[in-house]
């Protein structure tokens, strides 16, 4: 009877999504709108992040990687900026279950960006001109994979930082998990070739994760999370690779 009783939940959200299919699509196409307007905005200022990305200013694909960071960063909203100070200070002071909590939510305040980045060309319909460039599809996706795993890594450091020395398999399984994220998102979006996946997919685990469900949460057991993303993540980095080069000319 617990497991029937359990199993009523998701019968009913996912009864609760088709219901609300109409509001769905109302705001896909609300939030195509904001892309649109995002694209053409450039968003903050942000001077200390020209001083800190200016080293990467001395290579070809240093500045194309900087340039990518700054048109991501610059359009966050403030509230996103906050969220980040928050999780931070969580990941800094809270105990390891409270850790775990702030390092999916760091996943999760970035979903957007994980999931569509690599659609970008698609949906402003810049691919023709932006693929004209010598190596611009392998750069392209060299710059993107990198700003990836920055979204996903860096909200986390804090929590590596300070699990390195007391427990560095946590903290292991915490790097393997943002990587896998990353590149997840990038390979799930050429392959479908829609945000979506990836964002219920990424939404899914981190409830089971809050849950204490190892895949996004290696808190309980960072043995059996090492374990899933030592093979998550090279089967998402090889169906990058082989998506890429006909999701680029498509």
């Amino acid at each position: 009877m617990d497991i029937v009783g359990r199993l009523i939940w998701p019968v009913l959200s996912m009864l609760a999504v088709m219901a609300m299919a109409p509001m769905l699509d109302w705001a896909a196409a609300r939030t195509r709108s904001v892309s649109a307007n995002a694209a053409s905005n450039p968003g903050r200022r942000l001077r200390w992040l020209d001083a800190m990305l200016r080293p990467l200013d001395r290579h070809p694909l240093g500045s194309l990687l900087a340039a990518e960071l700054k048109l991501v960063l610059r359009q966050r909203r403030l509230w996103w900026w906050l969220a980040l100070i928050v999780i931070a200070l969580i990941q800094l002071f809270g105990t390891l279950e409270a850790v775990a909590i702030a390092c999916i939510g760091a996943w999760l305040i970035s979903t957007d960006v994980l999931a569509r980045s690599v659609l970008r060309e698609r949906e402003s319909g810049t691919a023709a001109l932006i693929y004209t460039a010598a190596d611009a599809r392998s750069r392209l996706l060299m710059v993107r994979t990198l700003t990836a795993l920055a979204l996903s890594i860096v909200p986390v450091l804090p929590a590596l930082l300070r699990l390195l020395a007391s427990h560095p398999e946590i903290a292991a399984a915490l790097l393997l998990t943002a990587a896998s994220v990353a590149i997840a998102g990038l390979a799930i979006g050429a392959l479908c070739r829609s945000p979506r996946p990836f964002e219920l997919l990424l939404v899914m685990l981190a409830y089971a994760g809050v849950q204490g469900q190892t895949t996004l949460n290696g808190v309980l057991h960072p043995e059996a999370t090492t374990s899933q993303h030592l093979l998550i993540a090279p089967i998402v980095a090889v169906l990058l690779a082989l998506v890429w080069p006909r999701y680029s000319r498509s």
